[in-house]
């Protein structure tokens, strides 16, 4: 995430969803990481299906963060990488950031017990609302990319809003399917888990409070 930071003003680097998604693969996989040392580290006779507060936080962000992860590199590699202006910053650095983020992620839903429940779809879903009334009101501020275009994505130009609510409704219909896809995966995970693995253990968390 760092190193992305200078390649451009701040300010601008804030706007792109791409960086957003950046910062929310940093807090989550390091949220993940400390989840699941405390849990090696803590009482292994927990039984209790009363979620903590930092559980539902760490749940919530692995609901966004995944699905949000593939529709970044989808959709850079889909709209952006033959677009007039050149958004790769550095082609290393643009790999890592547009490919390489969607595959860590990927990674995390295989090899975690982390469950994904379908009506979750709601947390990617709001994430990606909140994006675009940003984008919105960054545009309607009279807003500028780094590159000096008044739009953030080309397809995202409010100044032509056909266009970006065609994108703004096809991305929401990719989240909804991308999440989908990795409650699956998570079904498909757990099924192999406990055919292969009998002595797995896995914190208890169907709260009918959160599912």
């Amino acid at each position: 995430m760092i190193l992305t930071i200078p390649q451009m003003n701040f300010g601008h680097w804030c706007i792109f969803l791409t960086h957003w998604g950046v910062i929310l693969i940093t807090i989550t996989s390091g949220s993940a990481a400390l989840l699941s040392l405390k849990v090696c580290i803590g009482d292994p006779n927990r039984t209790s299906t009363d979620l903590q507060l930092y559980v539902k936080i760490y749940w919530v962000l692995y609901n966004i963060t995944v699905p949000l992860a593939v529709l970044i590199t989808a959709f850079y590699w889909t709209f952006l990488t033959g677009a007039d202006v050149d958004f790769a910053v550095d082609p290393v650095l643009d790999v890592f950031i547009h490919a390489v983020n969607a595959v860590v992620m990927i990674v995390l839903v295989v090899f975690s017990r982390t469950p994904s429940r379908l009506l979750h779809f709601l947390h990617p879903l709001g994430f990606g609302i909140i994006y675009v009334i940003f984008s919105v009101i960054y545009y309607a501020a009279g807003g500028l990319s780094p590159f000096g275009a008044v739009y953030i994505y080309p397809m995202l130009d409010w100044s032509s809003p056909g266009i970006a609510m065609i994108t703004v409704v096809g991305s929401a219909i990719f989240l909804i399917l991308g999440h989908v896809l990795i409650v699956l995966i998570a079904l498909g995970r757990d099924k192999l888990s406990n055919r292969f693995f009998k002595d797995t253990h896995s914190m208890n968390i169907y709260s009918d409070a959160y599912n």
